[in-house]
């Protein structure tokens, strides 16, 4: 069995498409293809965007199965350019699935991903084919799996890839420069001398200490998401609005991104002299809403992973 849908497809055949500030999750394939077969993909802007639990709805029939967050290629034509900034690729911990794919099918020129979260899955966190010019940088990546595999590089490259974080301790990097079955399964000290890449970078054995980060819409003023990785279990956390936009004495509501209509997380008015809040990462908060008509509903990912939306009144 395989699920069909993503949550977005993209295509654009002039311009430059704009992806901000959305939360994609529990689509019952990709939660977005940035992809034409025929059709171009000429590239795109990507910001402050979260994409999680790819293909979740089909853990009722595989429970540990879980799909790519991001593709990015199309089957015939090359996509001159790529940016990704400041977002987050979940999926969960000892799963499938994996972050990004750049360059599926005909390639990409040129890409920018810099300081993102990859977590979790047990497939590739970031994997780059046929993308000759890239920066990687910024970026921190945390996975369990003894066998994960962060990256796939192909030959003729030229790479900015440095000043990354690498959480776990178990990680195995690949990379076929000249052999397309060569650098297979190397730990980090390997990878960097083979490569050239990460000479400032880190890698430790343990876990992505607990996160949270307050990102401001670009839309709406008042408007903000929440991003809580908990790794430590946490049943509620510490949260400071003060980034959030909203103004002192107004009214706000957090809800639950992965049920966002559903009962509110917290309520409460914003107090500029004692922004921080606690939020719990029980009840509410880790409720998700059934995909209509399939007649189950993904297990939460709360509070390994946490989304929340701040609404403003």
């Amino acid at each position: 069995l395989e699920g069909y849908a993503h949550g977005l497809y993209l295509e654009n055949g002039s311009g430059y498409s704009r992806v901000y500030e959305n939360i994609i999750f529990n689509n019952f394939n990709l939660n977005t293809q940035m992809f034409g077969v025929t059709a171009s993909y000429v590239g795109g802007d990507v910001q402050g965007s979260i994409w999680a639990n790819s293909g979740a709805p089909m853990a009722k029939f595989y429970p540990d199965r879980r799909h790519t967050n991001l593709l990015i290629g199309t089957d015939s034509q090359r996509i001159p350019s790529i940016s990704i900034k400041d977002s987050h690729f979940f999926n969960p911990l000892n799963t499938s699935g994996s972050g990004i794919k750049l360059g599926y099918g005909s390639g990409a020129t040129d890409g920018i991903i810099t300081n993102n979260y990859f977590f979790g899955g047990g497939g590739r966190l970031l994997e780059v084919i046929d993308t000759p010019n890239l920066t990687v940088s910024g970026n921190k990546f945390y996975g369990t799996n003894p066998t994960l595999r962060y990256t796939l590089v192909y030959q003729n490259s030229q790479y900015g890839w440095n000043n990354n974080t690498y959480y776990g301790g178990t990680n195995r990097y690949i990379y076929n420069i000249n052999d397309p079955n060569g650098g297979e399964n190397r730990k980090f000290d390997v990878w960097q001398a083979e490569t050239g890449f990460d000479a400032n970078s880190v890698e430790t054995s343990t876990a992505m200490p607990s996160t949270i980060i307050v990102r401001p819409n670009s839309y709406q003023p008042g408007r903000a998401n929440i991003i809580i990785y908990a790794t430590s279990g946490a049943a509620s956390v510490n949260v400071n609005l003060s980034n959030s936009g909203l103004t002192n004495g107004q009214s706000y509501v957090i809800r639950n991104a992965f049920n966002y209509f559903g009962p509110s997380v917290l309520t409460g008015t914003y107090n500029s002299n004692s922004p921080t809040v606690s939020l719990p990462l029980t009840g509410a908060a880790a409720t998700v809403a059934s995909p209509i008509g399939h007649g189950y509903t993904p297990p939460t990912t709360c509070p390994q992973f946490c989304s929340m939306v701040v609404v403003p009144n």
